[in-house]
C-alpha cells in the first residue's frame, strides 16, 4: 500500500509506502469471519438496510485468507519533499 504525487519543483516524488511480509492463513471461525465482513460492509456499503441479513445469509459460502505479518517496513520522501508535497 502507499500513496505518491510528484512534486515538480523539486523534481522529486513525495511518497509514503509500507510492505508487509508474512502468511496467509484460512479464516475458519465463523464470529472472525463475520466480524470482518460488517466491517468490509460498513466501509463500502454503510446504510444498506440488509447488509447483515445479506452477510449471514452468505457467509457460509464465503472463503476468506487473512494475513498475518512476520515483518512491516515502510519509508517515506525525505522532509523537504515531504513539507514541499500535498501528501503531509
Amino acid at each position: 500500500m502507499g500513496q505518491s504525487e510528484v512534486v515538480p519543483k523539486l523534481r522529486a516524488n513525495n511518497y509514503k509506502s509500507v510492505t508487509v511480509w508474512g502468511t496467509l492463513k484460512p479464516v475458519t471461525d465463523l464470529n472472525e469471519k463475520l466480524e470482518a465482513l460488517l466491517a468490509m460492509a460498513d466501509k463500502y456499503s454503510k446504510g444498506v438496510e440488509d447488509n447483515e441479513e445479506e452477510i449471514q445469509h452468505s457467509l457460509q459460502y464465503v472463503f476468506m485468507m487473512k494475513l498475518v505479518p512476520e515483518c512491516i517496513t515502510g519509508k517515506e520522501a525525505d522532509e523537504e519533499v515531504r513539507r514541499t508535497g500535498k501528501l503531509g
